[in-house]
Protein backbone atom coordinates (compact mmCIF):
# COMPACT_ATOMS: atom_id res chain seq x y z
CA UNK A 1 0.00 0.00 0.00
CA UNK A 2 2.60 2.24 0.47
CA UNK A 3 3.72 2.67 -2.97
CA UNK A 4 1.65 5.55 -3.74
CA UNK A 5 4.08 7.56 -1.43
CA UNK A 6 7.24 6.59 -3.45
CA UNK A 7 9.42 8.27 -5.83
CA UNK A 8 12.33 6.21 -7.27
CA UNK A 9 15.39 8.01 -6.08
CA UNK A 10 14.15 10.38 -3.50
CA UNK A 11 12.11 8.20 -0.87
CA UNK A 12 13.39 4.89 -1.43
CA UNK A 13 13.56 2.29 -4.51
CA UNK A 14 11.20 0.10 -5.83
CA UNK A 15 11.42 -3.55 -6.49
CA UNK A 16 9.19 -6.23 -8.17
CA UNK A 17 9.89 -9.54 -6.62
CA UNK A 18 12.63 -11.54 -5.05
CA UNK A 19 14.01 -11.41 -8.30
CA UNK A 20 15.40 -7.53 -7.82
CA UNK A 21 14.86 -6.95 -4.54
CA UNK A 22 18.41 -7.43 -3.38
CA UNK A 23 20.08 -5.14 -6.25
CA UNK A 24 17.17 -2.42 -4.97
CA UNK A 25 18.02 -2.89 -0.85
CA UNK A 26 21.80 -2.35 -2.10
CA UNK A 27 21.24 0.86 -3.71
CA UNK A 28 19.18 1.53 -0.43
CA UNK A 29 21.98 1.05 1.49
CA UNK A 30 24.79 2.48 -0.92
CA UNK A 31 23.12 5.88 -1.23
CA UNK A 32 22.67 5.72 2.64
CA UNK A 33 26.22 5.50 4.10
CA UNK A 34 28.02 8.80 4.28
CA UNK A 35 26.84 12.14 4.95
CA UNK A 36 24.43 12.88 2.56
CA UNK A 37 21.28 11.14 1.20
CA UNK A 38 19.20 11.56 -1.81
CA UNK A 39 16.52 10.16 0.20
CA UNK A 40 14.30 12.98 1.45
CA UNK A 41 10.95 10.69 2.44
CA UNK A 42 9.84 13.77 5.38
CA UNK A 43 10.07 16.62 3.20
CA UNK A 44 8.26 14.80 0.43
CA UNK A 45 5.49 14.11 3.06
CA UNK A 46 5.28 17.75 4.05
CA UNK A 47 5.31 19.34 0.87
CA UNK A 48 2.49 16.89 -0.64
CA UNK A 49 0.65 15.80 2.88
CA UNK A 50 1.55 17.83 5.52
CA UNK A 51 -1.03 20.07 7.40
CA UNK A 52 -1.53 23.22 4.62
CA UNK A 53 -2.20 20.34 1.81
CA UNK A 54 -4.16 17.89 4.17
CA UNK A 55 -6.06 20.02 5.95
CA UNK A 56 -8.09 22.27 3.46
CA UNK A 57 -8.76 18.32 2.01
CA UNK A 58 -10.12 16.80 5.38
CA UNK A 59 -12.82 19.96 5.43
CA UNK A 60 -13.83 19.57 2.21
CA UNK A 61 -14.31 16.16 2.71
CA UNK A 62 -16.10 16.46 5.88
CA UNK A 63 -18.01 19.11 4.43
CA UNK A 64 -19.09 17.25 1.63
CA UNK A 65 -20.04 14.32 3.24
CA UNK A 66 -21.40 15.56 6.51
CA UNK A 67 -21.83 19.21 6.15
CA UNK A 68 -25.82 19.41 6.44
CA UNK A 69 -24.98 18.24 10.56
CA UNK A 70 -21.83 20.11 11.33
CA UNK A 71 -21.54 24.00 12.26
CA UNK A 72 -18.31 25.20 11.31
CA UNK A 73 -17.14 28.78 12.25
CA UNK A 74 -17.14 31.52 10.15
CA UNK A 75 -13.80 31.36 8.24
CA UNK A 76 -13.12 28.09 8.66
CA UNK A 77 -11.20 26.51 5.70
CA UNK A 78 -9.26 23.88 7.06
CA UNK A 79 -9.64 20.90 10.07
CA UNK A 80 -6.66 19.92 11.49
CA UNK A 81 -6.67 16.38 12.96
CA UNK A 82 -5.09 16.08 17.00
CA UNK A 83 -4.16 13.65 19.07
CA UNK A 84 -4.30 10.51 16.11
Amino acid sequence: GGWKYMVEGETGEFFHDMSDFKESLRKILDNTRGESSPYKPLELAKKKYGNVNSGPRLFQFVKKNWGDRIRFPDGTASLIPTGA
